[in-house]
């Protein structure tokens, strides 16, 4: 970890990636439930 100016720059930048992973992983997990339903 850098601790300097760019420390809580880099911090505050990690929570909106962290929740667009998240975002991710549910689309995916409601696809994959979607096809099994058509199955």
């Amino acid at each position: 970890m850098e601790f300097g100016p760019m420390s809580s720059q880099s911090r505050d930048a990690a929570l909106p990636r962290a929740a667009t992973n998240v975002i991710c992983i549910i689309i995916r997990f409601a696809a994959l439930f979607h096809d099994a339903d058509q199955i």
